[in-house]
């Protein structure tokens, strides 16, 4: 009966540890899904950054489509080329 007291929290310190450890591998996994997600952006052919901020509206230059500035800037341009 007291091993049984003393062992609980042991089992339940191993479990968290188990689901932790489980965790952490499911997200590495699905990391690296992401980076091995081969887009096609990078065959796109877009007209140069600076082109872009020369020659573009200002409304498409001043949208923001994304909170990430790297994928606001792709979308911008990508807008830019449908605009042309």
């Amino acid at each position: 009966m007291e091993t049984e007291r003393a062992k609980a929290p042991v089992d339940f310190t191993t479990l968290q540890l188990h689901n932790l450890v489980y965790e952490k591998s499911h997200y590495l996994k699905a990391i690296k899904a992401c980076k091995d997600f081969k887009s096609k952006y990078p065959d796109i052919e877009l007209v140069p950054e600076e082109e872009f901020f020369r020659d573009a509206p200002k409304d498409i230059k001043d949208s923001v489509l994304s909170k990430d500035s790297a994928h606001n800037l792709m979308l911008k341009r990508l807008n830019f080329e449908l605009y042309q």
